[in-house]
């Protein structure tokens, strides 16, 4: 018979819901970025980050890291099918600084992750 030895369904869960019930916390912040307070005091930041030609950029954490940054990940955004390779220059517990192969102005989004 349906519904025997099971467990009942639980109505309108979401991620957000799962999330707090595991103790994470998920934090906003501006200009397309955002970063979550994970487990164990693990930070997970990202967003995205505009580039304009001809300069380094640098990307200030939306909080900062207190010990250790364990990395930093970019992923371009393709644009008019050129592949933009971008390359981190130097992590500090605060910022980034990155740059990128190809003139022109593009997007990417970024990824740290550190405690």
């Amino acid at each position: 018979m349906p519904g025997e030895n099971s467990l009942p369904g639980y109505g309108n869960v979401d991620l957000n819901s799962v999330l707090e019930a595991l103790g994470t916390t998920k934090f906003s912040g501006s200009g397309s970025q955002s970063w979550v307070h994970v487990l164990n005091g693990l930070i997970i930041q990202g967003g995205t980050m505009p580039y304009h030609n001809g300069q380094h950029q640098t990307i200030n954490f939306n909080t900062a890291f207190t010990k250790q940054v364990l990395g930093v990940f970019i992923c371009p955004i393709f644009l008019n099918n050129i592949s933009y390779t971008f390359f981190v220059q130097s992590v500090t517990l605060q910022n980034f600084i990155f740059e990128k192969n190809v003139t022109g102005s593009t997007t990417a989004y970024w990824l740290a992750i550190g405690v």
